[in-house]
């Protein structure tokens, strides 16, 4: 296994770009949605760390240009707001996800959290053998083709010098057989886009109150999202391995609110999907269908502001398994030109078919 410093780490994640041609599509009807199991931020008073992350935030904190999101009809702030939610969800193929690859909603346990912009979660997605195989490959208890496994200590500085993120992070190959499952999963939830389209699979570790991710974006800059990288990342699929039973951990989405006004706050459930999207296409920056439904303007890097999120430090270790999903075929660069291919591990999601 190797391990690199944060200096390396940075310039390897730089290198890291995109995937998906024809991803864009619309989704699938609407499934039942049940009420959804979320927390509010909550703040102890004993943990300075948060007070670190909110500081963090602020410092960064975008230029909001819009003027408006749209929550689940029963967080609405009146009936209005309500009705155009509803409108948004309610056909078999949701204005909510127009531009946005195909989902698909028939998908067993999956729940909308937010409409305008999307938010869902999955739960169950994975069992909990398959998260224990995921978390084997961040041990010395290697499988037999594992391979060479990239470690990362990432200790990213902000302007201010304080610690925007601080984690670990495993870079696994595709031709693990383990591996399978997961990504045989994503692509059935996401059924318009191809293996093909995914980034090097992340599996992050967080090791209780002094680590975390502050306020940030997951769209690419647009200088980086190139056709010859592969393109915007358009999808954000993370998956919690562990359960947070000491608290915190939670995945907070700055902007988005639930019904009492708090900030929209996904607590990690061992299996749980959590899907959102980070960009939005060129045409929809013109306020076209957008506009109908949640009257929002989009920057011109397409990405979108209103999914700014930040990992909560946990109070216990916290481990999770991390793909972003590109607008064209993206190519893996960590292991070196050629050393993993999307294409390794077909066989073994061909196998999972039988």
């Amino acid at each position: 296994m190797l391990q690199f410093s944060s200096s390396l780490a940075a310039t390897i994640v730089l290198l890291i770009l995109c995937n998906s041609a024809g991803a864009f599509a619309p989704a699938a009807r609407l499934c039942p949605m049940p009420t959804p199991h979320i927390h509010p931020h909550t703040h102890n008073a004993h943990n300075q760390n948060e007070d670190r992350w909110d500081t963090e935030s602020e410092s960064r904190r975008q230029v909001q240009n819009f003027t408006s999101t749209l929550p689940l009809p029963e967080h609405a702030a009146d009936k209005t707001i309500a009705e155009r939610s509803i409108a948004a969800m309610e056909t078999p193929r949701p204005p909510a996800l127009y531009g946005r690859c195909a989902v698909n909603l028939d998908t067993h346990n999956l729940r909308w959290l937010h409409v305008d912009p999307p938010v869902l979660i999955v739960d169950d997605f994975l069992s909990s053998s398959e998260c224990a195989q995921l978390m084997r490959l961040t041990t010395t208890d290697l499988p037999g083709d594992a391979g060479r496994i990239i470690k990362i200590n990432s200790q990213t500085e902000s302007g201010l010098s304080i610690k925007q993120r601080i984690s670990t992070t495993w870079y696994v190959r595709f031709g693990i057989k383990i591996v399978a499952p997961l990504l045989k999963k994503v692509l059935d939830l996401l059924p318009s886009i191809n293996l093909n389209n995914l980034e090097e699979l992340q599996l992050v570790r967080y090791l209780g109150q002094r680590e975390g991710f502050a306020w940030h974006l997951d769209a690419l800059r647009e200088t980086s999202a190139t056709l010859e990288a592969g393109g915007q990342r358009i999808a954000t699929v993370l998956v919690y391995l562990t359960d947070c039973e000491g608290g915190g951990g939670q995945t907070l989405f700055r902007d988005l609110k639930t019904n009492d006004g708090r900030r929209l706050a996904v607590t990690p459930k061992l299996g749980r999907a959590l899907l959102f999207f980070p960009s939005v296409i060129k045409s929809q920056t013109d306020l076209g269908e957008a506009g109908d439904y949640g009257n929002v303007y989009f920057d011109e890097t397409s990405s979108d502001l209103r999914t700014s999120h930040a990992g909560q430090p946990p109070n216990v270790v916290k481990h999770i398994a991390q793909l972003w999903v590109h607008s064209s075929a993206h190519t893996p660069v960590v292991f070196g030109a050629g050393l993993n291919k999307h294409k390794d591990a077909q066989q073994n999601i061909d196998d999972l078919k039988k």
